[in-house]
């Protein structure tokens, strides 16, 4: 735990002048950035986590053939 503490010392004191400069809001916006794109991928990703079993139980029944050639038919069952 000592360890976590003296990463997070040595973080803010490297951190904290460009949040204190004239540069603040480049900083900010950079770690607004971050923070959007850090929930944007969970996003993306817990929405892959719904649709994969659905997708996967569909490949065997419509083909794998007809999802990789884009056939408008194919949709997934939705069924859980």
């Amino acid at each position: 735990m000592k360890r976590v503490g003296s990463f997070l010392g040595d973080w803010w004191r490297l951190v904290v002048p460009y949040f204190k400069s004239e540069e603040r809001w480049i900083a900010i916006s950079l770690l607004v950035g971050a923070i959007v794109l850090t929930l944007s991928s969970v996003a993306v990703e817990v929405a892959l986590q719904r649709v994969e079993p659905a997708l996967l139980r569909q490949l065997p029944e419509q083909g794998r053939g007809r999802l990789l050639a884009g056939d408008d038919q194919f949709q997934l069952d939705r069924r859980r």
